[in-house]
């Protein structure tokens, strides 16, 4: 999902209503790729509340090669409003780049394991930080929980277009991510 694939019609708006995991990627010049993973119970809400970000200049805006111009916590933006006919050919672009990839969660997929996900794939992704994603834009701890059963989250991307597939399976790697619940928690 990504600029000029929204969905136009309010039964594929609906479709994309639902709860999911996704990945949002921002592939710059000599293919450096940021990287932000999240979960949400409504996907499209989600990705519209990234969008109006951007386009309100709320979050970190970067130039053609990936390089900060504003940081996210926005002492820039005031700044940046005195500068608008250089900031928002950048705005554009940045939001031109912009892709999600997601996994709607089934009527099986218990909510709770929203952010357990979320959390596996964050660390998964950090630890390959400066491999094949050189910035993961949202490092803030998210706690994995006590979940008591393992999970293994597999990536599958056929149904991802080619030029996606391709930066997820460079992102994920070949092997699937692996959660086993702490020892303490086979006790009870």
């Amino acid at each position: 999902m990504g600029p000029g694939l929204f969905p136009s019609n309010w039964q594929e708006r609906e479709n994309l209503s639902v709860p999911g995991i996704y990945l949002r990627i921002k592939q710059y010049e000599s293919d450096r790729l940021v990287a932000y993973v999240g979960q949400s119970v409504n996907l499209l809400s989600r990705f519209d509340q990234h969008l109006r970000d951007m386009m309100s200049l709320s979050v970190t805006l970067r130039d053609n090669a990936g390089n900060v111009v504003i940081e996210r916590d926005n002492s820039d933006r005031l700044l940046a409003y005195n500068q608008i006919d250089k900031i928002y050919p950048l705005l554009k672009a940045e939001v031109s780049r912009l892709n999600f990839v997601y996994a709607k969660c089934g009527d099986d997929f218990p909510v709770d394991y929203l952010k357990l996900v979320e959390a596996l794939l964050k660390n998964h992704l950090e630890a390959r930080v400066g491999d094949k994603i050189k910035t993961l834009e949202n490092r803030q701890n998210i706690s994995l929980g006590d979940f008591p059963e393992p999970v293994i989250i597999y990536s599958e991307g056929t149904s991802l277009r080619d030029t996606c597939a391709g930066i997820v399976n460079n992102l994920m790697g070949g092997d699937p991510i692996r959660y086993s619940p702490p020892d303490w928690m086979a006790d009870i």
